[in-house]
């Protein structure tokens, strides 16, 4: 199965998966018997398991990304194991398998069981202060080099995060926006970008990155100000990029 475009199928509805699914593939797939609330995600399922005080992530993965691409995620989150950082661990299933192809309202889908990453989402607090800001520019920095000697053949994908078509995705996605004032001032912001990166493409550095090291991906320790970034979560955007990309989205 070929690899995702976003370019060629710029919509992602996400699959359709209940709480009582959900509980039934942990428990089936995964002999987990627990409590099981849903999660937020932009293109897949997740949800909480919470099994003898314990807890773990379900993510049921949109259809249109490929076991390769998944593959790529959980050997990333294994790399990372000894970077500094807490990130999720794939646990396998009854079955010892680490995907387990599931059937849900007529639908195969991909589901995995990943350790939670405890600690509370730096998007937390409504205004960071200068010492989170820094220790989030250092988890971009720790992700960014941990992946620098990562390769594989999932991470050939085009995601709408990928700065590289930027534009195109601009473009693609123009529409959505309802203010033909607005269009125009996006479209105009987009040509000025492109024009000041355009001349420096070719020398950009290229390797495996996170793609979304943001204040709702870290998390740090638990308390009120806390400015110690613990972990990094959420690892569906990896992919090949320019390095560079991984400090924008961070800035962004």
């Amino acid at each position: 199965m070929p690899t995702f475009n976003f370019l060629s199928q710029p919509s992602l509805p996400r699959p359709h998966v209940t709480v009582d699914d959900a509980n039934r593939i942990a428990r089936d797939a995964f002999g987990f018997v627990g409590t099981v609330t849903e999660l937020g995600s932009n293109q897949d399922r997740n949800f909480l398991v919470g099994v003898d005080g314990a807890r773990y992530v379900l993510r049921i993965s949109n259809p249109a990304f490929s076991p390769a691409e998944l593959a790529a995620q959980d050997a990333a989150m294994a790399h990372l194991q000894h970077a500094g950082l807490d990130v999720p661990i794939v646990i396998e299933g009854l079955d010892g398998e680490l995907h387990q192809f599931v059937e849900v309202h007529e639908q195969t889908l991909i589901a995995r069981l990943l350790t939670f990453v405890e600690g509370e989402p730096l998007a937390a607090d409504d205004v960071l202060s200068l010492a989170q800001v820094r220790a989030l520019g250092d988890a971009s920095a720790t992700i960014a080099a941990g992946l620098a000697d990562f390769t594989h053949p999932g991470m050939d994908r085009v995601t709408q995060w990928d700065l590289r078509v930027a534009s195109e995705v601009v473009y693609a996605l123009i529409g959505h926006v309802a203010s033909a004032g607005k269009r125009a001032a996006v479209g105009a912001a987009t040509e000025r970008a492109r024009a000041r990166v355009d001349p420096v493409r070719g020398g950009l550095r290229i390797q495996a990155i996170h793609g979304d090291i943001t204040d709702d991906n870290v998390v740090r320790a638990e308390g009120e100000g806390s400015s110690a970034v613990t972990g990094v979560i959420d690892f569906g955007d990896v992919a090949e990029g320019w390095l560079v990309a991984e400090l924008a989205a961070t800035c962004a």
